[in-house]
């Protein structure tokens, strides 16, 4: 898979119509939801989604709704607001508030494996392309930038991406945005490493 950093909105990218010679090309929004029980969205990339669509956050809440207590960690939940043109649910979040230990990072790391094992497979057999916010998970989710960078390189060079891009033939780009004037912290080299990097697979 393809992995490119870029400076811009992770809402913005949007289906590409078929050519002569490639047909077309959708998109899957990706960000990561808490488990709460009946959902909280209401800060963060999900204000940036809202504005393209409340679909999303309805089929979210949905979801919750359905759970009692809680949203097992590690479901994605796919929803189409456009043809060829989708957000990715991916339920990652223990919850929104700290820890009794007083832990503010609230990703679980095993989750987000699962989840973007998922989103990257589905991405190959629907022909979609990969939008995330490069701050995925590291905002008032309180994950490790890094480390979540890190396991997204690791899942786009995974066993089952390596076997399913040859049958389908196709070869997904996932971008990471950056708004810009972020500031960027604690990337390490998993983020250089990011940057037009073809990671064949």
């Amino acid at each position: 898979m393809i992995i490119e950093i870029q400076k811009g909105d992770a809402t913005s990218p949007k289906p590409q119509e078929a050519t002569e010679h490639l047909p077309r090309t959708g998109v899957i929004i990706s960000h990561i939801c808490n488990n709460c029980q009946g959902g909280v969205w209401g800060a963060g990339f999900v204000l940036a989604l809202n504005k393209i669509s409340f679909v999303p956050k309805s089929a979210y809440k949905a979801l919750c709704n359905n759970y009692q207590p809680n949203v097992p960690l590690g479901i994605t939940q796919f929803v189409e607001i456009d043809p060829d043109l989708w957000v990715a649910n991916m339920i990652a979040q223990k919850g929104i508030n700290k820890n009794h230990s007083g832990d503010t990072d609230l990703v679980d790391y095993n989750s987000l494996y699962k989840c973007l094992k998922t989103v990257f497979s589905r991405a190959v057999l629907l022909r979609c392309n990969v939008s995330m916010p490069a701050g995925i998970g590291s905002g008032l989710a309180g994950g490790n930038r890094e480390k979540i960078h890190s396991i997204i390189k690791q899942m786009a060079n995974s066993g089952v991406i390596n076997e399913l891009e040859p049958k389908m033939k196709f070869v997904p780009k996932i971008t990471l945005w950056e708004f810009p004037g972020d500031v960027v912290q604690n990337t390490g080299n998993a983020l250089k490493d990011f940057r037009g990097i073809d990671l064949d697979i």
